[in-house]
């Protein structure tokens, strides 16, 4: 039997991989720990070799489940690129259309996205405008931009939101971390807010405090002190062995990431691109 007889396989293994854990998987897809254990071997008797490493932080993959993920998510995004294709009228999408977002998700989710876009409508022009939420948020209301991913939940009877996924703030170190740099905190201000956060970082003696989460990444992955990221950021530098968890039991304040539009938007080229956004969205999740 070939690998081509069990393509639906493939998504539950790069569910795994980009969760990082068979728990946190099976709660975002809803298949149970047993099942995805039960994939994974399948998978690995079939291509006789090992493709993941299990440990208390998680899961690894080898240099043959790399291949595999890497080469498994591609194939999953072309039979999403089709479906979208043949559900799609023959209608030409056209127009400007421009995406409010921050930093972190602007370099991880959109680059693919956009090109995946221009592929299906080169007369359609999507550009990125990257700011904090709440400035994401004003311009939203105001018209300036179309829709917007951010930070956060919507309270403004304006706007049309949904929260896509919850994240959590870890503490994270890299293999080059020094001793004399660890007590130092690398953070983004959020998730440092109220007493509990203060008691759990009483120990720290030096902070730098940085309004970019990518800020907080480069530092952290330089080995300049310990570095306070949610999970889905990390997510990248902890498969590929550059980070670690610290405390992996420890969680800080919910990072929500949610979807906007407002109630006056109402053109099709909207709809599909915002439609399109969401989708892409969770399949980026693995759900």
């Amino acid at each position: 039997m070939r690998l081509r007889d069990h393509i639906e396989k493939l998504n539950y293994f790069v569910a795994c991989v980009e969760h990082g854990t068979l728990r946190k998987t099976s709660a975002a897809i809803g298949v149970g720990q047993p099942q995805l254990t039960k994939v994974i071997k399948q998978l690995e008797d079939l291509l006789e070799t090992q493709l993941i490493i299990r440990s208390r932080q998680g899961i690894t993959t080898t240099k043959d489940g790399q291949l595999l993920y890497d080469e498994g998510k591609r194939i999953l995004q072309s039979v999403d690129k089709l479906e979208f294709s043949l559900n799609q009228s023959e209608e030409e999408l056209h127009g400007e259309i421009t995406i409010g977002t921050y930093d972190s998700i602007s370099r991880y989710f959109f680059p693919d996205f956009i090109k995946y876009m221009n592929s299906l409508f080169p007369k359609l022009s999507i550009s990125l405008y990257t700011s904090r939420s709440d400035d994401l948020l004003s311009k939203l209301k105001k018209g300036k931009i179309d829709f917007a991913v951010f930070v956060g939940k919507n309270r403004s009877k304006e706007i049309v939101s949904k929260v896509v996924y919850d994240d959590h703030f870890c503490f994270y170190q890299s293999n080059k971390l020094e001793k004399s740099f660890t007590k130092s905190l690398i953070y983004f201000p959020s998730p440092l807010e109220g007493d509990s956060m203060k008691e759990m970082t009483k120990n720290f003696e030096t902070f730098h405090h940085c309004m970019n989460l990518e800020t907080v990444l480069s530092l952290t992955s330089s080995g300049l002190g310990v570095g306070l990221l949610p999970t889905k950021v990390a997510q990248e530098q902890i498969l590929s062995g550059k980070l670690k968890y610290i405390y992996p039991s420890q969680k800080f304040a919910p990072h929500s990431v949610s979807i906007a539009k407002s109630k006056k938007t109402d053109s099709t080229e909207v709809s599909i691109v915002y439609d399109e956004v969401l989708r892409f969205l969770n399949i980026w999740l693995g759900h």
